[in-house]
């Protein structure tokens, strides 16, 4: 977990605690409010610095009034978009920096901190690729950034020849393999293809259902074909639209008309609790005797992914109240070096100083005397900075029904 610091190693001064504290307080609370990545955490940790220092500089309160703030947000647009060529930043990740102090001053405004949020937003009605229609708030601090097809970024021709040529058992220069020991030849080579003729992610074409696939253009086409992705299957549940060339599309088409219908074939197989699918479309079909669309199927009751997301909502909902039990804990405490080592002044020391600090400060009280319960320690640890099992645990249990589909 990143921690910010002032240049002069200080966390208070003669006003109170600095904004850093604050600012840390947010760090803290990331891995059970929707962000349990650690790369994530470095990535909104990098952003308050920039804006900080760049507020240091100018002499400017973190905490300062709206108008102020709107006058040097105004200003730091100016110094990331068109600034300093090593300091610019793409609109994508301005946009990222925008949404990240936007976030964090709603936290601060709601938790009494800040006294205003120095953004400004703008209800939009949207309706996504998949057919849904969404409420959306913008940030009027944001750019618009590239279209997807002109940002994607692709594998170098001769290794994307390569990879296809070894999923399809054939050596480098596109024959025969002998010693291709190897099964389903069309199929990794359609899906490998479909991956990266669309840029899906490993998701999305995981649970791509044959029906979505669109249609084969009669001629042959130099232009992509537009793909449209269910909400249930795409990054936070939002639907997208993508691209795939006409090789790759017609590579998958063939699989399906012959490689995969051989393959299915008379086969006898059936799941514990089928769906009957009849009539199917690109949008839905009659599922089990009922009109359905693809992006409203969820699992069976019974399945097992249910128990898992279960157990994992239960260890989310004990590490959030043994988070706040410490964060109130830490509110009580003070310096233990100076008022004693009891759970609340541990929690004060290890929200203040972070868990390396604060074990070699902890290390000093054992060696002058201080009574110091290692069960104690552990427990404060454990509720301010989660384990890489709650990480890992939040987003299973964050994921809903739409997360698998048949």
């Amino acid at each position: 977990m990143p921690v910010l610091i002032d240049e002069d190693l200080c966390f208070e001064d003669s006003a109170g605690p600095r904004p850093t504290v604050v600012m840390n307080l947010w760090l803290r609370k990331l891995p059970v409010s929707g962000a349990p990545s650690p790369k994530s955490w470095r990535t909104y940790a990098q952003a308050l610095k920039g804006w900080a220092e760049f507020l240091g500089a100018r002499r400017i309160p973190v905490f300062a009034d709206r108008q102020r703030l709107r006058d040097a947000l105004s200003m730091y647009a100016e110094y990331r978009l068109s600034g300093p060529l090593e300091v610019r930043l793409s609109p994508a990740s301005w946009n990222l920096a925008v949404k990240t102090l936007s976030s964090f001053y709603q936290w601060a405004a709601a938790e009494g901190h800040a006294p205003t949020v120095p953004f400004s937003y703008v209800r939009q009605s949207m309706t996504r690729p998949d057919g849904a229609h969404v409420e959306v708030t913008r940030n009027l601090a944001t750019v618009r950034t590239g279209n997807a097809h002109a940002t994607r970024k692709y594998l170098e021709k001769s290794y994307a020849d390569l990879l296809m040529h070894a999923l399809a058992g054939n050596d480098p220069a596109g024959e025969r393999d002998v010693s291709f020991r190897g099964r389903e030849t069309g199929r990794n080579a359609a899906v490998i293809g479909l991956a990266l003729s669309s840029g899906l992610r490993s998701q999305e074409f995981t649970h791509l259902t044959v029906y979505e696939v669109p249609p084969l253009p009669r001629r042959r086409t130099a232009v992509p074909v537009l793909l449209v992705l269910a909400a249930p299957t795409a990054k936070g549940r939002k639907g997208r639209p993508t691209w795939i060339g006409y090789e790759g599309l017609a590579r998958v088409h063939d699989y399906i008309g012959w490689e995969r219908a051989a393959a299915v074939e008379g086969s006898r197989w059936r799941p514990r609790a089928p769906l009957f699918v009849e009539a199917p479309t690109r949008d839905g079909a009659l599922i089990n005797g009922t009109r359905r669309r693809w992006h409203t199927l969820t699992p069976p009751s019974g399945c097992g992914w249910w128990r898992l997301e279960a157990s994992c909502t239960n260890q989310i909902a004990a590490a959030g109240r043994a988070h706040r039990q410490a964060l109130e804990a830490a509110g009580r405490g003070a310096d233990p070096s100076v008022h004693g080592v009891t759970f609340d002044n541990l929690a004060w020391l290890w929200l203040q100083a972070g868990p390396a600090e604060a074990t070699r400060a902890v290390e000093r009280f054992g060696r002058v005397g201080a009574g110091v319960d290692r069960a104690e320690l552990a427990a404060v640890e454990a509720a301010l900075f989660p384990a890489s099992e709650t990480a890992f645990a939040y987003p299973h249990a964050a994921r809903d029904a739409h997360g698998h589909r048949p």
